[in-house]
């Protein structure tokens, strides 16, 4: 008896030195990229679902593996960790597994296995086929040590991190309630590699808390992939393998780059306004509270500013500092400006004075477009005021018509000063071009978030958003729907 414990001791106590030196300096447990933030709560939300492999993939395994089980685990192991070498760039790879079946009915104090392998990226799929085919053996052998003590050994259980949480298996090597209880958080569970008359399937446990299923399917798409390639040319660098089949292949270089789109590269934002005042002039324009604005009416009172800017010798590339509180007078303010052929320079009225001053000047602002509360601000200098309530019966009474287009997509739209954080602020100019370009591909693309009926037009004017906001609705023909000052602080 003592005979035999003694033995027990040795070897465990060389299990003990294996595992010791195999998990030294251990990596972190590499994950897929999931598609929600992880709670750490594990089993909670398992769910599963299974592929069918193609049946290339399975002659394949079995050409090259000679139907021998061993061979095709080895094979499906190898083909996991250059997956997630290619898909996560990390090289020292542990993925977890199971004892062999056959060790299933001797005496263990042990069923869980983790293989650990660095992956170089000149290696042959070969070399690191042969590479893992000695791992596993290595770890069979030393597979009497308990996993707990293979933890700790690691520093993952003091840590309270794990070495792994993905885990391959096979069903003619592994048991797979064995391997499901190890509750990874993803496991790949193969079956059917070497029976004639059935398909090869994988089904994989995931934890739906993490990951889509859409997610889990898009993952075994190009696990297949990479196993194809690897076993066509095991004599390719794992570098050179392709991470996507022809057809992944020319959906993301052909079909998601054919971005290509006819857009008016000789119009101005204003002037996409301006064509949905004539399809629809009798449309809601904006909403503020109970008040209803058609685009006719929008055009008409913007048309009038213009005119009146005009006078002021607003033209291209001239700006118009904006320090206007009122939503409705900010929306006519912004097309009255960009009419009249000029840029505008927001002035938020919560900015200090002194950082106000310096951006119109620094601008070169010829004239201030502000409220009543804030002319005595702008008096004393050089700056033209004008005051959208205290001059609004002057301006009413110029032309409501369109005025003459001066401008072109190289001209300024906008000036928005950086925070000055880093030093002093630093205006940066927006021409016409560039907006319509983008108002462009969001009506075209689906992102456009006026694809509802009304939009909220929530962010300040001080940034560069607002401009979206407010063209993303009026240049689509849909009401944009104004708040006041104190509901968007």
């Amino acid at each position: 008896m003592k005979s035999n414990l003694r033995f027990l001791g040795e070897l465990l106590e060389a299990e003990h030195s294996y595992w010791s030196k195999k998990f030294e300096g251990r990596p972190e447990a590499i994950r897929l990229p999931g598609d929600f933030k992880r709670t750490g709560e594990r089993g909670k939300t398992r769910a599963a679902v299974e592929f069918e492999l193609r049946d290339e993939t399975k002659a394949l395994l079995n050409t090259i593996c000679g139907g021998k089980d061993s061979l095709i685990f080895t094979a499906l192991v190898t083909g996991m960790k250059v997956f997630l070498y290619r898909f996560r760039g990390e090289a020292d790879i542990i993925v977890g597994t199971g004892i062999h079946k056959k060790f299933s009915d001797v005496g263990s104090l042990n069923r869980i296995l983790a293989l650990r392998d660095t992956v170089k990226p000149e290696m042959r799929s070969l070399d690191l086929l042969q590479q893992v085919k000695s791992t596993i053996s290595e770890a069979y052998r030393n597979q009497k040590y308990p996993f707990e003590r293979v933890e700790e050994l690691s520093g993952a259980r003091a840590q309270g991190s794990r070495l792994f949480e993905i885990v391959v298996g096979l069903d003619s090597v592994n048991d797979s309630e064995e391997l499901l209880a190890i509750e990874a958080e993803t496991t790949f569970f193969f079956s059917g590699a070497g029976a004639l008359d059935s398909r090869m399937k994988v089904r994989v446990e995931y934890d739906a808390g993490v990951y889509k299923k859409g997610t889990i399917a898009k993952y075994v798409e190009q696990f297949e992939s990479i196993l194809s390639s690897m076993l066509r040319a095991p004599e390719t660098p794992i570098l050179e393998l392709p991470l996507f089949d022809q057809s992944e292949r020319d959906y993301i270089i052909k079909e998601l780059n054919d971005t290509v789109r006819d857009y008016r590269t000789d119009s101005c934002i204003h002037q996409l306004f301006e064509d949905q005042v004539n399809k629809s002039p009798d449309a809601v324009a904006f909403v503020l509270e109970n008040a209803l604005l058609t685009y006719d009416e929008l055009n008409r009172r913007a048309n009038c500013l213009a005119h009146y800017l005009r006078e002021l010798s607003v033209g291209p590339d001239s700006t118009v500092g904006m320090q206007v509180d009122g939503s409705l007078e900010m929306v006519i303010g912004v097309l009255g400006v960009l009419k009249a052929g000029g840029g505008y320079l927001p002035l938020d009225s919560v900015y200090p004075r002194e950082r106000l001053t310096y951006m119109a000047e620094d601008a070169n602002a010829r004239v201030i477009l502000t409220e009543e509360q804030y002319r005595s601000e702008w008096a004393g200098g050089e700056l033209r005021v004008v005051t959208m309530d205290g001059d609004w019966n002057e301006i009413a009474a110029r032309d409501s018509s369109n005025p003459v287009n001066e401008t072109d997509p190289d001209n300024i739209a906008y000036v928005i000063y950086t925070s000055g954080s880093t030093g002093r602020p630093k205006g940066i100019a927006m021409p016409h071009g560039a907006l319509v370009n983008l108002l462009t591909w969001h009506m075209a693309s689906g992102s456009n978030p006026a694809a509802a009926a009304r939009v909220i037009q929530f962010t300040s004017v001080g940034f560069d958003v607002a401009c979206q906001e407010i063209f993303d609705a009026l240049a689509s023909g849909h009401a944009l729907l104004l708040i006041d000052n104190e509901t968007r602080i």
